[in-house]
């Protein structure tokens, strides 16, 4: 017996079809966008080369170091994110852009790991490093190198060089942090924290997976706020949430990047997002009545806090 389709069928099949026709035309536009944003990424990207080629200089390589990373980001292979951010890298390493290569280094060597490259990215922070006088932070750089890699013969070399050969990397970084205070002036000494900082960033490009490197980059974003770098620091704290989500430095550092935006740069939305989040994930976290009190009185001058605590206290007795 032929069963005939039923007419709730045949409307599904109407729908789908339609559906399917509906949906052609939507498909073929995103494609050609997206072609069509590589083409001009591309036709951009050569436009820059060639301005930097008929005139080198700072500016030209800045520009097309960005339309490089700009390029990565939009890219959806992964090969072809990394030949991109290596082709930025060699721009900027060639025209002395220290700090976008760093930060280039830092992107490749935590989003694209490979132990071969890894060595040969890290010999170039270290290279950076002594290009920049920056003596103590490649110390920390290579004797962490020399523990990560202790069979590999160029970073025996480095380690050589450096004069930390057997030293661990940790007792340097705790002498700098020890010596970055004037004990006589009560202050920092600002040019040893800023390398103590670019210290702690080193050991924890190095130690990836040590719950250590947690640590030195709390220390780090700490040393950064009283620098008054706070972009440095909300970078450190983001850091510790992106590769530590468990360690307990992960929610400090939640609370210490909105209490940042709060205190610090006025960014009172931004705060109470993150305020907001913290509560969320760490109810019962020792900051938590912090987070609260903070939420419920952002924006408030310190004679209005001060206020708000008293009113609190005498509520309490």
């Amino acid at each position: 017996m032929i069963t005939l389709p039923s007419e709730n069928d045949t409307f599904a099949e109407m729908k789908r079809t339609t559906m399917k026709i509906l949906l052609v035309p939507f498909l073929c536009v995103a494609l050609i966008a997206g072609c069509s944003n590589e083409n001009e990424s591309a036709q951009e990207i050569k436009r820059l080369e060639k301005a930097l080629q008929d005139a080198p200089g700072r500016q030209n390589a800045e520009a097309l170091v960005q339309a490089y990373i700009q390029a990565s980001q939009e890219a959806k292979d992964k090969d072809k994110q990394e030949t991109l951010y290596e082709k930025a890298l060699q721009v900027a390493l060639d025209q002395k852009l220290y700090g976008r290569s760093m930060g280039i280094l830092q992107e490749l060597l935590l989003d694209y790991p490979d132990q071969s490259k890894t060595v040969q990215r890290l010999a170039r922070i270290s290279q950076i490093f002594r290009d920049m006088k920056r003596t103590n932070a490649n110390a920390v750089l290579v004797s962490a190198m020399e523990e990560k890699f202790p069979d590999n013969a160029s970073v025996r070399e480095l380690a050589l060089a450096a004069n930390v050969s057997g030293v661990t990397s940790e007792s340097l970084l705790d002498k700098q942090g020890a010596s970055m205070f004037n004990d006589s002036l009560m202050q920092l000494v600002k040019p040893v924290a800023r390398e103590y900082v670019d210290a702690c960033e080193a050991y924890a490009l190095v130690k990836q997976d040590a719950p250590s490197g947690a640590e030195y980059l709390h220390k780090g974003a700490e040393t950064a706020r009283s620098l008054q770098t706070l972009d440095k620091a909300l970078f450190l704290y983001d850091w510790i949430m992106d590769r530590y989500p468990d360690h307990p430095r992960a929610a400090q550092s939640l609370f210490l990047k909105a209490f940042t935006l709060d205190n610090d740069l006025n960014q009172f939305e931004e705060a109470r997002k993150l305020y907001e989040e913290f509560l969320q994930k760490y109810p019962n976290n020792e900051f938590a009545p912090s987070a609260q009190f903070l939420l419920e009185n952002l924006g408030k001058s310190d004679e209005e806090l001060l206020e708000s605590l008293q009113q609190k206290s005498q509520q309490a007795n």
